[in-house]
């Protein structure tokens, strides 16, 4: 009686810890790699940079952005705009530029990443002697498939620390009436 009793629990608890295994990998907490989705957002802000000096020239994001989602048309638009207003021969063409990025919070949870991180810009304009240092608070989304990553949204801190050198000439945008109807 003793023996069917010790061969039953023995078999619950294998049960028990197979079940927990596959629930477990099914959570993706084998797969879960901060440094590989830290060294993601790395490559992203490398590649969110190039648009300040390279202009026109098309920069991919695939591998690093999920193809399709909200954020990869925002990211597309947003990185447009950043070129048109950094060409070269313009007030604003951009001589050289660095960043760092500090991460203060991760957390993982069923394949997907949720980073605070806090990025420092710096832009060196080819007009200006002095760089121009954008601090902002960023929540980066990451879904992990597998072994891939992606980021599927960046909800920035807009109003951020922008350090302007005393000389540097800011266009400064004001309302204009309302057109009358």
């Amino acid at each position: 009686m003793l023996k069917k009793v010790l061969t039953f629990f023995a078999g619950v608890t294998f049960l028990c810890v197979v079940g927990g295994v596959i629930y477990a990998d099914a959570c993706g907490l084998f797969l879960q790699n901060d440094e590989a989705a830290m060294d993601l957002i790395d490559r992203y802000i490398a590649s969110v940079m190039k648009y300040y000096s390279q202009g026109d020239e098309k920069i991919s994001f695939r591998g690093i952005v999920k193809e399709g989602c909200d954020f990869w048309y925002y990211n597309d638009y947003n990185n447009k705009i950043i070129a048109q207003n950094h060409m070269a021969g313009s007030e604003l063409e951009v001589e050289s530029t660095e960043y760092s990025i500090k991460y203060n919070k991760i957390d993982y949870s069923n394949k997907f990443y949720t980073i605070d991180a806090t990025v420092t810009q710096e832009v060196y304009y080819k007009n200006y002697p002095d760089a121009v240092k954008h601090t902002s608070r960023h929540t980066f989304k990451i879904e992990q498939n597998g072994n891939d990553m992606y980021i599927i949204d960046d909800i920035t801190d807009e109003k951020g620390d922008v350090l302007l050198p005393d000389d540097f000439n800011v266009i400064t945008f004001c309302e204009t009436a309302d057109i009358p109807k």
